[in-house]
């Protein structure tokens, strides 16, 4: 399995079929939290929360995705921004 952060920071070419994995992977993790507003479909926050926060984190830092495809991850992160200190 190929890891997109190094590739995309160090501007290696990513292979051809990566996207539409990551967004694939993408749309399920928007589905998770469309319907409860976190991770582990809770009520609450999460390990699940903060462990998926550094790598949504470093997926949106990379600039490869296109985040207004994933509404409910966008909101979900800006949630997750304010309810994790530090």
């Amino acid at each position: 399995m190929s890891i997109q952060f190094p590739k995309a920071f160090r501007g290696e070419e990513i292979a051809p079929d990566a996207h539409e994995k990551l967004n694939e992977a993408l749309g399920w993790a928007s589905d998770f939290v469309k319907r409860t507003g976190f991770a582990a479909g809770t009520d609450h926050a999460t390990l699940a929360d903060i462990v998926f926060m550094g790598t949504y984190g470093v997926i949106r830092a990379t600039g490869h995705v296109r985040l207004e495809k994933y509404p409910a991850l966008e909101q979900w992160f800006r949630n997750m921004q304010k309810a994790i200190p530090k």
